[in-house]
């Protein structure tokens, strides 16, 4: 339609008509593209408020499964120290044996590093990580994706080590060789014995070094999550322990 119009105006000589012509068809094309561009755009805000929903519920499920795992871990750390009290001292009453030999039993275990972090891998496994526009809030989630990494190796390492040191303690004493159900353990062992070795009492204590330093870690990766959590929770607009609503948007 529009060129037979062009072109009956060109026959013509018609030039205003043709110049207004070619102005419509210029004007409707810059039109299209930019309806495109903003279909784009919201489609862009959308995804992005979408996963910053999703990365907001996988950190809120990081603190509540640590929340839950709390009195475990507690619980492990202050019955090594009585372990540790009680070979140092050489002392150790019969209404204690229980605590020891549970805190014998697991010494050096405590819960593992398990940051749920699923959104952002996929974000950059699709390439997806510029949908979040905050450059500030982008650069710290990538920093503190590079960081959760190395401390996730770190602990690791330790961890391996922790269990090298157990299985010390097992070949050269065999207090470690135990059978029981959930945290009731029955150990075969001769405290005075144990008590009398330096090396029991040296190498627990590279153990709970090793245990500590990881927990120092795994506390040091939750505060700084906690505030990524929080700049997330402001970029959404919820308010303080709000939970969003997903696909609400």
């Amino acid at each position: 339609m529009i060129l037979r119009r062009v072109i009956a105006h060109f026959r013509k000589q018609e030039w205003t008509a043709i110049f207004l012509d070619f102005a419509i068809v210029v004007a409707g094309i810059l039109i299209a593209f930019q309806i495109t561009e903003w279909n784009s755009a919201r489609r862009d805000h959308a995804l992005e408020y979408e996963y910053l929903e999703r990365l907001y519920v996988d950190l809120q499920s990081t603190f509540d499964a640590k929340e839950r795992r709390a009195s475990w871990d507690e619980t492990r750390k202050v019955q090594q120290v009585f372990v540790l009290n009680a070979l140092r001292s050489g002392k150790l009453a019969d209404e204690d044996r229980e605590t020891f030999e549970t805190g014998l039993a697991f010494f050096g275990f405590s819960s593992s590093f398990d940051i749920q972090w699923s959104t952002v891998e996929e974000l950059q496994s699709t390439g997806a990580m510029n949908l979040i526009r905050d450059v500030g809030l982008r650069s710290r989630i990538l920093q503190f994706d590079s960081d959760l990494r190395r401390r996730k190796a770190i602990a690791e390492n330790f961890l391996s080590s922790i269990y090298d040191y157990r299985q010390q303690l097992g070949d050269r004493y065999g207090v470690l060789n135990f059978r029981g159900e959930r945290d009731k353990v029955q150990l075969s062992y001769d405290f005075d014995a144990l008590a009398a070795d330096p090396g029991v009492a040296n190498i627990l204590s590279q153990i709970d070094f090793l245990s500590r330093f990881r927990a120092d870690l795994v506390k040091t990766t939750l505060i700084e999550l906690d505030g990524l959590k929080a700049e997330i929770a402001e970029q959404l607009g919820l308010e303080t322990g709000e939970a969003p609503q997903l696909g609400g948007r």
